[in-house]
This record gives structure tokens, C-alpha cells and sequence, in this order.
């Protein structure tokens, strides 16, 4: 492959000159190439085994409650490990069919507002439109996230569509004994959302209907592509052995 560029430049006296620029060459040859595709493909086959071999030591399991809970608030599912697991122990949460990056909702949210700081009126119809007072979130804009009264007519923080509808389902995972196991939700966010794209306002306890440095919360604002998506609920931090366990829902 052969690549020239030429540049005519044109002097004071009027006369034109042409510069040529060699911009790429590489010879083609047989040896040559063999060599550069052996070389390309032995890195990935080395990539794909290390890949593979960690996918390996992975241990899922997937536990669908749709069915098992119903219309009800609350329900239990049983389940086995097969196998002992090593911390850190990741949580997920699944949706499936939930359209979050359509436009209505994916920038149905206030930056301002998230970071801790107050927005006016005219921001909060701009950004958050349909979900601006806090009677807009219904029984969640009734108190703070610390238990204080929240008023009405009052600007919702955080306002829009966004916020209002995280993912609120609560975990409660039990041994064949019934001793429950400690699931936290520390460093789980990225750190560079945690405090710093999301902090509390001053007045956070008094008019936030969410804190908006839990990290679940945190978790839940970051959009995914796809209409089918994961994200991380908690962490156990301790060996978990085999055995049957029980998963409590709310």
C-alpha cells in the first residue's frame, strides 16, 4: 500500500509548487503477512483463553420471583449453592422490557438538583417534565428520606421521571438456619459518581425524598442501552458456603 499526498503552494511570484508527502507504505509480501496474521491471531487466542479460563472459576444463578410473588408486596424463594463462594459475592437486580433511553425518560432528571444544588422553577419544568412537585411522585413525595413531611406544591428533589421510578425491591437473603446474611451496598457505584456527580443538598433531610448519595439510587441513574438490563443491587463481603439459602423479597 502506497500513500501520497501532494500540496501545491503557491508563491510570491505567482509560481506553484507541488510537495509530495509519503503518508503510508507497507510492502505487501507473502512471509511478511503470514507472519503478521500468525502473530495477531496467537494474541487472541491467548486473550480468549485467559477469558475463557476466568469465565470458568464464575459461578450464576439466576432466580426469576415474577411468577412467585404475584401481585403480592412480599414473598420468599428457596435456592441451592452448588458450591462455595468467595467474596466479594455481587447482587444483582434483572428488567426486562423497560424502554429507559427513550427520550421522555432518559433526560427526565436535573444534573443541578443531583449535585446538590437548589433549581428554579423554570429549570425544574424544562428538565423534569411531568414529575416537578413532589404530589407529581405520589405516596414517595409524601416524606424525606429521613422521615420529615414534605410539602406538595414544593419542588421535587430529585425531580423527573427518572428518579421516581427506581428500582425500590429490597433483599433479604437467609441460611438453611434462618440467620441472614450481611449485604451492603458500599462501593458499588463508580467513584467518581459517588460525592461527586451526586451529594446531598444542605438541607437534604428536610427536603429530599431520596438520598441522593445511596448508591443504589446512584446505580440506578446510569442508563443502559438495551431494553434488557442488570445492575448491581449489593455485595457480600464474606465466604459463602454451599447449601440451601432462602431469598426474601419486599
Amino acid at each position: 500500500v502506497h500513500g501520497e499526498i501532494l500540496l501545491f503552494m503557491k508563491n510570491v511570484e505567482g509560481w506553484s509548487s507541488a510537495l509530495c508527502l509519503v503518508g503510508f507504505k507497507l510492502p505487501l509480501r507473502p512471509r511478511g503477512l503470514a507472519i503478521c496474521y500468525a502473530t495477531i491471531g496467537f494474541i487472541f487466542i491467548v486473550i480468549g483463553l485467559i477469558v475463557h479460563f476466568t469465565n470458568e472459576k464464575l459461578y450464576e444463578l439466576e432466580l426469576d420471583y415474577t411468577d412467585a410473588c404475584g401481585n403480592v408486596t412480599s414473598c420468599e424463594v428457596s435456592f441451592e449453592l452448588e458450591r462455595k463462594l468467595k467474596p466479594p459475592v455481587m447482587i444483582y437486580y434483572g428488567i426486562k422490557n423497560m424502554y429507559v433511553t427513550h427520550r421522555r425518560f432518559v433526560g427526565s432528571y436535573s444534573d443541578d438538583q443531583l449535585g446538590g444544588l437548589d433549581i428554579t422553577d423554570s429549570s425544574a419544568q424544562k428538565n423534569c417534565d411531568p414529575v416537578v412537585r413532589n404530589r407529581d411522585l405520589g405516596p414517595l413525595g409524601q416524606f424525606s428520606w429521613a422521615g420529615a413531611p414534605l410539602d406538595p406544591n414544593a419542588i421535587a428533589n430529585p425531580c423527573g421521571l427518572k428518579p421516581k421510578y427506581f428500582f425500590n425491591d429490597t433483599y433479604k437473603i437467609l441460611s438453611a438456619d434462618r440467620t441472614p446474611l450481611t449485604v451492603t451496598s458500599k462501593n458499588i457505584s463508580w467513584k467518581v459518581d459517588n460525592g461527586v456527580k451526586f451529594k446531598r443538598h444542605p438541607n437534604s433531610q428536610k427536603i429530599q425524598w431520596i438520598d441522593p448519595e445511596n448508591e443504589r439510587f446512584i446505580v440506578w441513574m446510569r442508563s443502559p442501552s438495551l431494553p434488557d438490563f442488570r445492575r448491581v443491587w449489593g455485595r457480600i463481603d464474606t465466604e459463602v458456603p454451599a447449601g440451601l439459602y432462602y431469598l426474601q423479597i419486599n
